[in-house]
């Protein structure tokens, strides 16, 4: 797997969705940050995840929250 950037791709976009394990998730942080110039969508994390990776998205602010059974989908928006 390899992780790319605006600076690869050459741009960034308005939505970014990424549905990727919460490991992965915080590891991507900067790239997907970098990526997203607008909205995020991240899930395939536990409830018991969702303070670390809102934490590595800092730089975006939680627009709404949804669960199911143990799972988190969360819907951000950028400060920026």
């Amino acid at each position: 797997v390899r992780i790319a950037g605006p600076h690869v791709i050459g741009r960034t976009f308005p939505l970014v969705v990424a549905n990727i394990i919460a490991p992965v998730l915080i590891k991507i942080a900067p790239s997907l940050s970098t990526a997203c110039d607008q909205e995020l969508i991240l899930s395939g994390l536990l409830k018991k995840q969702e303070e670390a990776v809102r934490h590595a998205y800092s730089s975006f602010e939680v627009m709404e929250r949804h669960t199911r059974n143990d799972w988190v989908i969360l819907y951000l928006r950028t400060l920026k």
